[in-house]
């Protein structure tokens, strides 16, 4: 019987197990791009190391004027966004998206070719040994 607990209640013990201790690695996912440029500027760009699974836990964007950057956001050759223009700053959520060694994402960023700009991002992952 458990101490201080009434007869009818029993001590039970529970073990958890949660499996072979993992390598994880955090990723450096800030970037910062100035441009005026009509062609879109990476701002950060991550490539899943080899014997890794990547983790994307989110990606965030902010710039100085809204109203011109047009965003574009790749993971793994889908485009998320694309000639998009935000109202403010932004963070897309990727609940746990696992991603293969060799996938790619891409934070890019493009102006109207006369406006100077100024974009940062950043790209929340981490990779797992597999």
């Amino acid at each position: 019987m458990a101490r201080g607990a009434p007869d009818w209640v029993r001590k039970i013990e529970v073990t958890i197990n949660l499996g072979q201790p993992t390598s994880e690695r955090a990723i450096d996912g800030f970037g910062s791009v100035t441009t005026s440029s009509s062609s879109y500027q990476t701002i950060k760009s991550w490539t899943v190391a080899t014997g890794y699974v990547g983790v994307l836990v989110g990606v965030e964007m902010i710039c100085d004027n809204f109203s011109i950057a047009q965003w574009k956001l790749e993971v793994d050759s889908v485009a998320v966004l694309e000639d998009d223009i935000l109202q403010g700053e932004f963070t897309i959520p990727f609940p746990e998206l696992k991603l293969a060694a060799g996938s790619v994402v891409t934070l890019s960023v493009k102006s109207d070719g006369s406006t100077e700009i100024m974009a940062d991002g950043n790209i929340d992952a981490k990779e797992v040994l597999q």
